[in-house]
């Protein structure tokens, strides 16, 4: 399962999974730091740009068809999150994982 969202929701994933671990939600770096991470990769796009994320796990509302909290992992880890994003000449994944 896969959800195009938009950019306020691709920049709120980014966030999230830069400032807390997936597994305890405890803090890996501040809120600034972390913002200014994912609006640096979000940077790289036009303004064309389409996101994409695996699911509910980090905001719980990205895909409104499936329920809080449900995910496509891409990886064998406990948990993993986060974004692809491409526009017309680029491709980007920032992607996370954790385990418990």
């Amino acid at each position: 399962m896969w959800a195009e969202i938009s950019l306020d929701q691709a920049r709120a994933i980014l966030q999230q999974i830069l400032q807390k671990d997936l597994a305890y939600q405890l803090p890996i770096m501040t809120e600034k730091d972390a913002l200014g991470l994912a609006d640096r990769f979000l940077a790289f796009f036009d303004e064309g740009i389409r996101c994409f994320t695996n699911g509910n796990a980090v905001l719980p509302s990205a895909d409104p068809e499936a329920p809080p909290g449900a995910c496509s992992p891409i990886t064998t880890a406990t948990f993993d999150s986060g974004i692809v994003c491409f526009d017309t000449k680029r491709i980007g994944i920032l992607w996370v994982e954790d385990e418990d």
